[in-house]
Order: structure tokens, then sequence, then C-alpha cells
């Protein structure tokens, strides 16, 4: 039986020093290190480069591409789930403009509800005021439960005006996301079917 024994190959460090020679040593003094050099073989053949260490501005401008490249990653990662939903809730531009249509229905008949509510407190409040002129009319003092009634109300009108607003408000942004979805929807069936 034979004993073979492998001897470890021996690696040299390849540098330019303060004056750009050609350096071939067993370390890298670390001034030429931040350089970047080469780790080579007995026979010279290039093992593994080290690069010259980055500047302050290239690691700022590296960290910046690095942070642009993940945030473009992110907003793809996030149009991918949106078009998988998208899918999954229709599966045709039809479906969408159906689905469109009853958000919208719903958001006028809320709005067409309290628009009526609003003109019956306006009657209410037209006939509480016209008992409170006949009273001061009579040089009576207007009653105090008369006075809440009134500002109760009129408060109830201007919050049933602000979420008439808000409704109309929902019914733009409703159709605008719809329609974003029912353009996004016909492009991804026909990429599919394409």
């Amino acid at each position: 039986m034979s004993l073979t024994f492998v001897q470890a190959e021996t690696l040299f460090y390849r540098y330019k020093d303060q004056n750009g020679t050609l350096v071939l040593g067993n370390s890298v003094p670390p001034e030429a290190a931040k350089k970047g050099y080469q780790i080579v073989d007995a026979f010279g053949r290039v093992i593994k480069d080290i690069p010259a260490a980055l500047t302050p501005e290239q690691i700022i401008e590296r960290d910046r591409k690095l942070a642009e490249k993940a945030q473009k990653e992110e907003e793809v990662r996030k149009q991918r789930e949106a078009d998988e939903l998208l899918l999954r809730l229709f599966s045709h531009p039809d479906d969408a403009a159906r689905a469109r249509d009853r958000k919208l229905q719903e958001l006028d008949g809320l709005i067409s509800l309290k628009r009526n509510n609003i003109e019956v407190l306006e009657k209410k409040v037209a006939s509480q005021e016209s008992r409170a002129a006949d009273a001061e009319r009579a040089g009576r003092a207007v009653p105090q439960d008369l006075l809440d009634e009134i500002q109760r109300d009129t408060s109830q009108v201007q919050r049933l005006q602000s979420e008439i607003a808000a409704h109309e408000k929902d019914r733009e942004e409703t159709t605008a996301d719809y329609a974003q979805k029912i353009e996004r929807l016909k492009f991804l069936l026909e990429k599919i079917n394409n």
C-alpha cells in the first residue's frame, strides 16, 4: 500500500504598488488592497479577481440603483398580484362593467334616498320657522324646544348634504377605477389569448 501526499497549492497575490509596478507576493498591503488585486497560482494563472474598493460616491450610486431596482421589482410584484386578482374576479370585461353598474346603482339609490330625506326635512324646517315667526309676531317668546328642533333638523340636512357629496365623489372614483380595471382586463385577456 502506497501513500500519496497532496501538497496544497501555493497561492500568490498580484497587485500594483504605489509606483504602478506589478508585484507578486504572499500578502497584499492594505493600501494596495483598496485598489484591487488578483489571486494567482504558482503558474501565474488568475484564480480570482478582487475589485478595487468603491469610493463613497460609488457606494451611494450603487445603493441608489439597488433601491431603484428593488422598488421596480416590488411594483412588478404588486401589479402581478393585482392582475391575478382581477382575473379571478372577472372572466370578461362585461362582468366588470356589470359590477360597476351595480355599484353605481347602489350609490345612486343612496343619493336619491338622502335627497328625499333632505326635501322632507327642509319642508319641516320651513314649517318650524313659520311657527317661530308667528310667535315672534304675536309678541311671544319662541319655545326652546322649537328652536332646538330647528337646529337639529338643519344640522341633519347639512350632514345629509355632506354624505351626498361623499357618495358623488365615490361615484366618480368608482367610474374611474372600473374604467382602468376594464382596460387592464382587456389587455390581460388579449395577452392570454395570443
